[in-house]
């Protein structure tokens, strides 16, 4: 019994031993891992814009009390640029409401034929124009972190000029107009700070008309709806 005592306590004593000289496992390393958070569409942005229009316009040149009348109808297009100005608000939910001023100026023009009683008349051009116009409109989209697809609609105003020409003899008379416009478009955010977006929009001006005492008591009536594709790109405050 004593030699098994004994053996057993040589048993755990080297036990003891080898167990001392084996390596220590290391103690885990914990890395810090940064957070990054999730980017924010809440704030005012100011940008600039440069875009392509074509639109539709009707005229007609008319004497108030003859039923007299000359019409004509064209297609004013081309390149314009000009800025504008919006605040972004996003909610929890991802939705982002904002409200955004834009104007523009360019060269959206046509010199089309002058028809009287539905017969065209060689002699006389009418030149239709879009001068500048802008509008001020409300933003509703939903954000996918950098993406932002949107729709968008509110108040539109310009200015048109509608000349009708015959030889030396020029009436040109200009007009402010407004109505509605309505559009949408997809932005998206570079960094936190640079945006840029594609956005179509459909404008119609309503229905102005000018009294011209000085040529004749003549009026020219004007209605003109445009659609444009605009790239903009802004930097958000």
């Amino acid at each position: 019994m004593k030699a098994l005592a004994i053996v057993a306590t040589l048993l755990v004593a080297s036990g003891s031993a080898f167990a001392a000289d084996l390596p220590s496992a290391p103690a885990p390393v914990l890395k810090a891992v940064a957070y990054v958070p999730a980017f924010s569409w809440t704030g005012l942005y100011l940008g600039g814009e440069v875009g392509y229009g074509w639109a539709d316009a009707e005229s007609s040149l008319s004497i108030p009390g003859s039923p007299d009348y000359a019409t004509s109808s064209g297609s004013p297009n081309g390149v314009f640029g000009g800025g504008f100005v919006g605040y972004n608000y996003q909610f929890a939910s991802n939705l982002v409401v904002g409200i955004e001023a834009d104007v523009n100026g360019g060269s959206l023009d046509s010199t089309n034929s002058v028809t009287f009683y539905g017969v065209e008349i060689a002699e006389v051009f009418a030149k239709h124009e879009l001068e500048w116009f802008g509008s001020v409109r409300a933003r509703v989209g939903y954000a996918f972190d950098r993406f932002l697809p949107f729709v968008t609609a509110g108040y539109a105003f310009g200015s048109v000029q509608t000349s009708y020409m015959a030889s030396n003899e020029r009436v040109s008379p200009s007009e402010n107009v407004s109505g509605w416009t309505v559009g949408g478009g997809l932005e998206y955010a570079f960094t936190d700070n640079i945006l840029a977006r594609i956005e179509y929009r459909y404008t119609d001006y309503g229905d102005v008309s000018s009294y011209l005492p000085y040529y004749y008591s003549l009026t020219v009536d004007h209605a003109y709806t445009t659609n444009d594709v605009r790239l903009g790109v802004s930097y958000k405050f």
